[in-house]
């Protein structure tokens, strides 16, 4: 460390660091929020270190896997706060929702071999309430993490391979260079809106001349994939990045590489349970390598699971191999229903309504089917008696398709009789159907395709025969338990019943913690489609929060029904299939109060503040209930206006004391054009009636707004570009301007980037 009294020249160099923000509501006890895992993946049968983002986290957390079979360890305490580092957005760009700021979990997660790649869930709770669940991803390829400490072009050494990356900072691109051992097609998959990440992939792969061979970007809202012809010896390098150039440390994606071709679709898209029949499947390069669209047919054998119930199929993941290599695993659906395709029909299907096969003990059809030409509809023929209750499902986004179908029923005189366009939070149509007399009815399928995209015209349309039964939903999928409260704790609970099922459903709670119990029995009664149940909870009861399972059952006919309720579920921005956004896994949270409030001195005034300055903001500290303790105060994880580097510190008060200074760092390079306001919470320790201690928040109601004045200090390098050789000293001029009422002594430090560290002093 250098001292320096006037302008002079040093032997050093400057490095700055800083951090980003987000949009926020002022808000009083801060429940904890999510987040994301890095790495988000890892290899069934694999265990892996990784780090939990946490928003608003506090030592006390839970941590809740809604797949029991995987574990999650935590290996520590969360760290410092992830400030962004620069670039930052100024001007316009600027003044866009900030991020909110996470630290980081150190934790372990193990998955069994036997473990079913796809999505997993997560969450977290403490006495302050719940997060909503997040997601990572359990996949089939070995695993590669991105190296963060290297600038240069990370080598994968072998395929296929799934890469967790992280795009962290803002005009940041990630890239990744392999080679294969012969010509064939390679396919590229992205995983980042599935995985609850907000940004949008645009990956690009150049050959070894710096040809670009893939240029792709997410602009749909969903994660990409592309299939290219590749040279074998010739090396490429894959680049990913936002395709508005963003950047945060929740970015986090998973790049898969294949050495084969990729499936797009099947036909039929299922089979019914344990029976062998032959699949088209299209795709790129499936049967001459080439990244065309093209098919094969292979003889699927669909494994004899579980008999499904009505509307809901099970999926098994089907690997096509092929010459040229095999396909990641694509999705296949097993029924119960009579499976068949559009081309198995005659050609006479395209001009009149082809007959759909709904004969004998078959539940019902479906029939697989695709729409060429912009402006096309299929239609098809269901022959039912009068009060026949129908199930209709018209899927294509759950086949892998981004194209947006709709349904419609048309009766013998031409007139609609049902109609639905998008179901279930989905793209994809459904309904059910009850018909009100004898006769033939027409079911009409239609889409928005281009015909230019063959593949995104496909569609799976089924009917199932719908007997009495019903579903059921919980409406919020955790609810807080306040200790102390002397009110019950409500669940939300609604059926959906079908084909005209309208008797009583009794309701179960399973795994109701210790000293809380269901105040009566909990029934839906007949003709009614919600109830509440109520729970209990002792005065003296744990603070600690419990996995729940509601369980509905009903007597229909000479059966008893069950049915696991279902709530949704946070963590995937682009679900393929329903169940992506359902979880049966549900919360009760009981919380503690937060005996304390903060409150910003002067909170109406805006303070005058200098660039590149430290601000002490005055606190005070009312403390309620007799609570005495120390107060540890830091910044909220979101907040309004909290960009380009602004950040405040942990500091501790003392028992007793009640009022606090809280240091807030204002960075040199801030706009003056506009306030900067930060919010910040309290924390406290506070044992429950059972002796667990908890950590309680409680946020200030008042924002502190900050309006900047010119620097103080500031250190400025009067150098060009600079040609150094290894082992020779060399100089970079540097002067420091002071303000005239900041005459004291400066400090200049030397700050080497990691990737310097050791080569330059």
């Amino acid at each position: 460390m250098l001292e320096l009294r006037s302008p002079n020249r040093l032997r050093c160099v400057g490095w700055l660091v800083g951090a980003v923000f987000v949009s926020s509501i002022v808000c009083a006890q801060k429940p904890p929020s999510l987040g994301y895992v890095y790495p988000p993946g890892l290899q069934a049968g694999t265990t892996a270190e990784v780090r939990l983002g946490i928003y608003d986290y506090t030592r006390d957390l839970q941590y809740f896997v809604h797949d029991e079979s995987i574990r999650l360890t935590v290996l520590g305490e969360a760290g410092d706060f992830h400030m962004l580092a620069p670039p930052f957005w100024f001007g316009t760009k600027s003044r866009t929702g900030a991020m909110p700021i996470s630290r980081e979990v150190p934790a372990k997660i193990e998955v069994p071999a036997d473990a079913i790649p796809g999505q997993v869930l997560w969450q977290v709770a403490n006495a302050n309430g719940f997060s909503a669940t997040a997601a990572f991803v359990v996949g089939e390829y070995p695993d590669v993490v991105e190296n963060r400490r290297q600038n240069r072009t990370q080598l994968l050494s072998e395929l296929p391979v799934a890469v967790s990356g992280r795009i962290g900072r803002i005009a940041e691109v990630d890239r990744y260079r392999f080679s294969v051992d012969k010509n064939g097609p390679v396919t590229l998959e992205v995983m980042a809106r599935r995985l609850g990440s907000n940004f949008f992939a645009a990956l690009q792969v150049r050959d070894g001349k710096g040809r670009i061979v893939v240029d792709e970007m997410a602009s749909e809202g969903v994660d990409l994939a592309h299939t290219f012809s590749a040279l074998g010896g010739e090396e490429y390098v894959v680049s990913i990045h936002d395709l508005d150039f963003r950047g945060h440390r929740s970015y986090v994606y998973r790049l898969t590489i294949v050495s084969g071709p990729r499936v797009v679709a099947a036909y039929p898209a299922g089979g019914r349970r344990g029976e062998t029949r032959e699949v088209k499947f299209v795709g790129y390069g499936v049967a001459t390598g080439s990244a065309e669209l093209e098919s094969v047919r292979r003889k699927v054998t669909f494994p004899d699971h579980g008999a499904p119930s009505v509307g809901r199929h099970e999926r098994f993941g089907y690997h096509l191999e092929t010459p040229f290599g095999t396909t990641s695993a694509f999705p296949l659906l097993v029924t119960d229903l009579f499976e068949t395709v559009e081309f198995d029909f005659s050609a006479e299907g395209k001009t009149s309504p082809t007959k759909l096969r709904v004969d004998g003990d078959v539940r019902g059809a479906a029939v697989t089917g695709s729409l060429s030409i912009a402006g096309e509809v299929d239609r098809y023929a269901l022959e039912s008696t009068k009060g026949q209750v129908w199930l209709l499902t018209l899927q294509s986004r759950a086949l892998g398709v981004s194209s947006d179908v709709n349904l419609k029923v048309i009766d013998r005189e031409g007139k609609e009789v049902a109609q639905n366009d998008d179901f279930g939070g989905s793209t994809d149509s459904g309904l059910e159907f009850t018909a009100p007399e004898d006769g033939t009815y027409t079911l009409v399928v239609a889409g928005d395709v281009d015909g230019a995209r063959s593949s995104a015209s496909i569609y799976r349309l089924s009917v199932e025969r719908r007997p009495p039964s019903f579903d059921l939903k919980i409406a919020a999928q955790a609810v807080v338990a306040p200790l102390g409260d002397e009110k019950n704790v409500a669940i939300d609970v609604s059926a959906q019943r079908y084909a005209g099922f309208n008797g009583e459903i009794d309701l179960r709670v399973e795994g109701l913690p210790a000293k809380a119990a269901e105040v009566d029995d909990s029934k839906i009664k007949e003709n009614e489609s919600s109830t509440k149940i109520y729970v209990k909870l002792e005065p003296d009861a744990s603070s600690l929060a419990s996995r729940l399972r509601v369980t509905g059952s009903a007597k229909i006919g000479e059966q008893t029904i069950e049915r696991q309720a279902v709530a949704t579920a946070m963590g995937n921005f682009a679900p393929r299939f329903s169940d992506e956004a359902e979880t049966d896994a549900f919360l009760l949270v009981p919380t503690m109060k937060a005996p304390l409030k903060i409150a910003v001195i002067g909170q109406e005034r805006q303070r005058a503040v200098h660039r590149g300055t430290t601000y002490p903001t005055p606190l005070r500290i009312v403390r309620n209930d007799g609570f005495d303790g120390p107060v540890e105060i830091r910044m909220l994880a979101k907040q309004s206006r909290h960009r380009q580097g602004i950040r405040g510190f942990d500091i501790v008060v003392a028992p007793g004391v009640e009022q606090a200074l809280y240091p807030i760092y204002m960075p040199e390079w801030l706009e003056s054009d506009r306030t900067s306001r930060m919010v910040v919470m309290g924390v406290v320790k506070i044992p429950d009636p059972q002796g667990n201690v908890r950590e309680l928040t409680v946020g200030t109601k008042e924002r502190i707004t900050m309006i900047l004045e010119g620097a103080l200090l500031k250190l400025f390098d009067r150098s060009q570009d600079l040609t150094v050789r290894p082992g020779d000293p060399f100089e970079i001029p540097l002067q420091v301007s002071r303000a005239e009422k900041f005459q004291q002594p400066a400090k200049v430090k030397l700050a080497v980037a990691k990737d310097l560290e050791g080569l330059l002093s």
